[in-house]
């Protein structure tokens, strides 16, 4: 097929699309693509995000199964020491499956805080090769019992 008759075909298709809209009463006006939907929720011992002690990391994602998250815990807060100060790390990071669940789907991860140190921190789930990113703030702090 030459260029000239490739050019009028596609010309064609399209105005017998158009006429097809116009005669079936109307011209679509939006086209709405579901947004992938994500939420994230962190809890410890009895509702507390207290060290040392368990956390639960968990969010809610409308990603299928065949997902996986990284869910990742770092400080947030950074502060000047002096050279000879101990060097401490507290994180964690992992990479967890998005789970069936009723509704939504969800992901899960328990994080042990033994030796952490107080303070702010920084939580991210990122869905693997989606570029979805959910971050929240929690502060870790001694509990008396």
């Amino acid at each position: 097929m030459n260029t000239n008759m490739r050019t009028i075909s596609h010309y064609t298709l399209f105005c017998m699309v158009f006429v097809a809209v116009l005669c079936l009463g109307g011209v679509v006006s939006a086209i709405t693509i579901a947004e992938p939907k994500s939420s994230m929720t962190i809890t410890g011992q009895d509702g507390t995000t207290c060290i040392p002690g368990e956390i639960t990391l968990n969010g809610t994602t409308n990603y299928n199964t065949d997902n996986r998250v990284i869910v990742e815990i770092s400080p947030a807060e950074f502060a000047p020491t002096s050279k000879t100060a101990p060097q401490n790390f507290s994180g964690a990071a992992a990479t967890v499956d998005v789970q069936e669940g009723t509704g939504m789907n969800f992901w899960m991860m328990a994080v042990n805080t033994t030796g952490w140190e107080p303070g702010m921190y920084l939580v991210q789930a990122t869905v693997v090769g989606k570029g979805v990113i959910e971050s929240e703030f929690i502060t870790l702090e001694y509990c008396t019992e």
